[in-house]
């Protein structure tokens, strides 16, 4: 008997979008190399969709059916099946019906009544957990306390016991509806941390995986074990929240990124969102939010809430929930716009967190509360001599490059020059780093052109460094290519032919050639000391001739 009643169930997302989503998952060693090829062949037209959505679920579901190609050695398990479970019902109309059964069979199987399933009620009476107690799927079956139920089970139960409280009734959230009088929660054994599925209107329930052993680690000071299945329950647990405003009507990497940002409110202790790190916009700042998996770009929506409260999430949905359609960052630019910020502010200042991160974080500057553990941002360019030109790296839209510089023997002002795409919205982000254990943050949006010409009246050597950021705030597709020129700089040099001393009295003409960068100096002001024998020095007013400033017939002797 099917038990899937999703007629009223609705996307309206794109099947383009949310495909190439999962791609993007995958961009970095923490993430599955499996699926990422299986995307790969998809984008590259190697395999249909139906082929790629199948391999994704054998991937996760049944490993004797993938295909060789896709299976690797030590490969990490998937982060969240719920992306794919989004993908499967907003494509099923394009499946056979072979497919859409064989996958239908391995979203049942965790509630399929037989001898070897049992059910424990969570504390709050709110659960119903069914779990394996024999078998391939089979819980550990430790039970310290001697009552019949794993531990594992019961720890479970109260994880979502409080993912409950805390979300509902702490964060007001909408409640998901129970049903019969308890949420379904079930347990798996995939290569998936857990997902969650509809099973009609707004309904859900929830898989977990049926150990959470040899995942990746995490920081929980009770075990990598329990802070797997912590993060997991609260991850999911806000999937099934999510439906309750728009139906998973958001982009996939949004939904992502929005779960897995609840991981750590709920689970500050747990921190498994560090193993994604890897692919965010601390090490990638020039690709866009949606060539992402959205794991990584939770760093976002810290930024958002550290910045201007938790409830800002929740004005997120419910927003949602009155303009479905709308374009997720348009959503973005709305919510922050009642915080008297905007999008476009918000972008710029969340990649000057990014930039002080690792060894370069600070308290000096805003930034993360945690970025003393996060990876260090990684420079597109790193120079500690100057002058310096480059081409930087590749941007996307809403994205960033990172770039430092300095040269502690000078005792010159600094030049940047800056000639971005002319197309898109642009600004730069500057950072200055004293020796004096100083800093300041300098903000600029660029004019038409994205051209930009400044002088920085700090002299490098009182400079530890320069970080430049030039951030792309424009949401429309496309690539942003750049050149950039950072130099010394000083008002004006001069040159002139030296003249020594001499018995024989004389007339001579004085030529000095003068350098005035950007034309800062005033041309006629250059004067020219002299003195005769012993006498005081004799102040004369040179005369302006093009680049040249002359005296002539000045007495000499």
């Amino acid at each position: 008997m099917k038990t899937f009643l999703i007629k009223n169930f609705v996307f309206l997302t794109l099947t383009t979008v949310l495909l190439f989503n999962i791609a993007s998952a995958q961009k970095g060693d923490e993430l599955s190399k499996g699926l990422s090829l299986i995307q790969q062949d998809f984008n590259t037209g190697k395999i249909t969709l139906e082929q790629s959505l199948l391999q994704k679920f054998y991937y996760g579901f049944d490993k004797s059916k993938l295909a060789t190609n896709y299976q690797f050695e030590n490969d990490k398990p998937g982060k969240c099946g719920t992306e794919l479970i989004q993908q499967f019902y907003q494509n099923r109309e394009e499946l056979s019906q072979r497919s859409i059964d064989l996958i239908e069979s391995f979203l049942e199987r965790p509630f399929l009544k037989t001898e070897s399933l049992a059910t424990y009620f969570s504390p709050s009476g709110k659960f119903e957990l069914t779990y394996s107690i024999s078998g391939t799927h089979a819980v550990p079956s430790a039970d310290a306390n001697s009552n019949g139920v794993p531990d594992f089970v019961e720890w479970n139960a109260d994880y979502f016991d409080y993912s409950w409280k805390f979300s509902i009734d702490t964060l007001v959230y909408l409640a998901p509806p129970i049903g019969s009088g308890k949420y379904q929660i079930g347990f798996e054994n995939m290569d998936y941390y857990g997902y969650t599925m509809p099973i009609g209107g707004k309904a859900t329930r929830i898989v977990m995986h049926n150990t959470f052993l040899t995942f990746p680690a995490n920081t929980d000071p009770e075990g990598n074990q329990k802070g797997a299945a912590k993060a997991t329950a609260i991850h999911e647990f806000k999937h099934a929240l999510q439906i309750m405003y728009n139906n998973w009507n958001e982009p996939g990497w949004f939904i992502e990124m929005d779960a897995t940002w609840m991981e750590d409110i709920g689970y500050d202790q747990v921190n498994d969102y560090y193993n994604y790190l890897g692919s965010s916009h601390l090490l990638s700042p020039g690709r866009a939010f949606n060539n992402g998996s959205g794991y990584e770009d939770c760093l976002w929506l810290h930024y958002v809430s550290q910045k201007h409260g938790v409830a800002s999430n929740r004005n997120i949905w419910n927003r949602r929930i009155t303009n479905p359609t709308e374009n997720i960052y348009t959503t973005f630019n709305e919510i922050l716009k009642t915080y008297s910020s905007t999008f476009v502010k918000g972008l710029k200042e969340y990649f000057t967190w990014n930039f002080l991160t690792g060894t370069r974080r600070t308290t000096l500057l805003p930034t993360y509360k945690e970025s003393a553990f996060y990876p260090t941002s990684f420079l597109c360019r790193d120079k500690k001599s100057l002058p310096d030109s480059s081409s930087g790296c590749e941007m996307s839209f809403a994205s960033a490059n990172y770039l430092s510089y300095s040269h502690s023997g000078l005792n010159k002002f600094i030049r940047l020059s800056y000639y971005g795409t002319a197309s898109g919205n642009q600004s730069i982000q500057l950072i200055l780093k004293y020796k004096n254990n100083t800093m300041e943050l300098r903000s600029f949006d660029l004019s038409p052109g994205n051209s930009f010409d400044y002088i920085i009246t700090k002299k490098l050597n009182e400079i530890e460094y320069l970080g430049i950021i030039p951030v792309v705030t424009s949401i429309t597709a496309g690539n942003f290519p750049y050149k950039i020129k950072v130099s010394p700089f000083q008002t004006a040099e001069f040159t002139h032919t030296p003249i020594s001393d001499t018995e024989i009295p004389s007339s001579k003409v004085i030529t000095a050639k003068v350098i005035r960068d950007l034309n800062l100096a005033i041309a006629d002001s250059l004067k020219l000391l002299y003195k005769t024998g012993g006498g005081n020095f004799v102040s004369l007013k040179m005369n302006p001739t093009g680049m040249q400033i002359t005296l002539i017939r000045m007495p000499y002797h």
